[in-house]
């Protein structure tokens, strides 16, 4: 069958990204061959990098799609998977969109339908690059838990790629591919993305990223969940990480958009833009930075965190309802929120009052005793295979 058919053109079609894990890629086919698709006529692309794993060859060329056309891409020569990514967004120009999913992933029955609406919502939206399937429960930058703001609507937008479920149209994927090749030589130390993002080596988020942030574009993500992440041993990491494991979507739903201007929305730090208007005063001259892992690339006077810094107090915020933002939304008293004067030192020993409260907001349930437990018996199992009893 060949892929380049007119008919294609107007679907949405599923692109699985496979490399060497077959047990992964058989996973990730069983949750789409039960997920729920408006007609029997949605195309399938199965694109393998080059492993040289005969087993995996042979099985993607006999499987058997029951819900429309499958196609089968197995790469000659060893792309790695930014390229390898690339490739599959490429595939939007034979597409009316691609639904890209990393063979560690697992989908919700409802993923498409999600899909399908939101295209529908923000096809035209030139403030929307990617549609997002994945929604986040931490800041994977700052290993912190992190809860979006809830409006009525059913996404919110976000300056962070989301690599694990993504959804480009052509006018979303063309205009990222413009601006890579009118920005050849991109001043990483200039961005003000996370560091982490920087450091990235191989990851094709780390390009996207900087595209969000430099043209003040958004994903849209939703609130709940059209994937979650098995982050199994693959070229990223060598070992499996269940962090990010997320509950998923099992119903069907009416979604609620809005352009993205009308969004709550993040940066790529997840700190909420537009705070500063609940700062009256300020002129603008301030960051937020509530998770301490921004840079003060602007050069603001004034600085929103929950770090305790050596600097002039101008107001503190309690540490208390979630999302985090609303404390400060509602101007709540207290302590655990600071916003400082920057331009003035002050090292009379200011120190978080209440430590164990803000320990205890961000890592919710957590208990020392428990975190005991669970690495004697870590420290137990290594000692055992170590000395092979």
């Amino acid at each position: 069958m060949n892929i380049d058919d007119n008919k294609n053109r107007s679907k949405t079609a599923v692109v699985v990204v496979g490399y060497n894990r077959l047990a992964s890629l058989r996973r990730l086919l069983s949750s789409l061959e039960n997920a729920v698709y408006p007609s029997s006529d949605i195309p399938l692309v199965i694109s393998v990098d080059a492993s040289g794993d005969i087993q995996l060859y042979d099985f993607v060329r006999n499987y058997e799609w029951g819900h429309g056309n499958k196609y089968v891409i197995i790469h000659e020569t060893r792309l790695g998977l930014k390229k390898h990514i690339f490739a599959c967004g490429d595939l939007t120009e034979y597409f009316r969109a691609v639904i890209i999913l990393e063979d560690d992933l697992f989908v919700s029955p409802y993923f498409y339908e999600y899909a399908q609406w939101m295209l529908d919502c923000y096809a035209g939206d030139d403030k929307a690059a990617c549609i997002g399937l994945y929604s986040y429960a931490s800041n994977i930058f700052a290993a912190l838990p992190f809860t979006p703001y809830q409006t009525e609507y059913d996404v919110y937008g976000i300056q962070v790629t989301v690599t694990w479920g993504e959804c480009w149209n052509r006018r979303m994927w063309r205009e990222f591919q413009d601006w890579l090749r009118e920005n050849p030589e991109i001043d990483w130390e200039s961005l003000n993305i996370p560091s982490n993002v920087k450091n990235f080596k191989k990851a094709w988020s780390k390009f996207f990223t900087a595209y969000l942030s430099e043209k003040d574009r958004f994903v849209v993500v939703p609130y709940k969940s059209y994937t979650t992440n098995f982050t199994e041993a693959g070229e990223h990491s060598k070992y499996g990480n269940p962090a990010v494991q997320v509950p998923y979507v099992h119903r069907h739903e009416d979604f609620r958009c809005a352009p993205v201007e009308k969004l709550i929305k993040y940066n790529s730090f997840f700190n909420p833009i537009g705070l500063e208007k609940y700062l009256p005063g300020l002129d603008g001259d301030v960051y937020v930075n509530f998770y301490g892992i921004r840079e003060n690339i602007r050069g603001c006077r004034y600085e929103l965190t929950t770090d305790v810094l050596p600097y002039r107090l101008v107001k503190s915020y309690s540490l208390e309802l979630k999302p985090i933002e609303m404390n400060v939304i509602l101007n709540l008293d207290g302590t655990g929120i600071y916003l400082y004067d920057l331009s003035q030192i002050d090292r009379s020993g200011k120190t978080d009052p209440n430590p164990v409260q803000s320990i205890e907001y961000r890592l919710e349930m957590f208990r020392p005793s428990l975190l005991f437990k669970f690495m004697r018996h870590y420290v137990f199992n290594l000692v055992k295979c170590h000395l092979h009893i």
